[in-house]
């Protein structure tokens, strides 16, 4: 069993997917699979050589900041809204998120975070998708 804590993680700050300001992450278990070279995760487990996912994601998209629209080619992620609110465009839909609501994006699909009107707080997992 492996347990990570969110008050223990490296909390990062980049740039989301070229919108504006910055967007704060805490990684878990991602060691597995795409974000490998983070200096605080140990060696991988042989186990989860072969895990379809990508990271699994504690993030913070402060008022002011935004998620710029991308396409998902390989995966698809889901957001769930901890804190705040935003609106949020899925292909052509966009609607207000707050807290509680869980919004899939699919393989194939796009997204944009815009108008955060209170610090958003969310969980992010990719889950990679079979491309055969």
């Amino acid at each position: 069993m492996i347990i990570q804590n969110v008050d223990t993680r490296e909390e990062k700050i980049m740039p989301a997917h070229g919108g504006k300001g910055t967007i704060r992450m805490k990684f878990f278990h991602q060691e597995y699979q795409r974000f490998r070279d983070a200096p605080d995760l140990g060696i991988p487990s042989p186990t989860y050589s072969t895990a379809n996912w990508n990271f699994f994601a504690y993030s913070e998209l402060p008022v002011g900041s935004t998620i710029g629209l991308h396409k998902h080619i390989d995966n698809d992620e889901i957001y769930y809204i901890l804190e705040g609110s935003a609106d949020m465009s899925v292909d052509e839909d966009t609607r207000t998120i707050k807290k509680g609501d869980v919004i899939l994006t699919l393989h194939g699909s796009q997204h944009s975070i815009q108008n955060v009107t209170a610090d958003l707080k969310f969980i992010a997992t990719e889950i990679l998708i079979d491309s055969q």
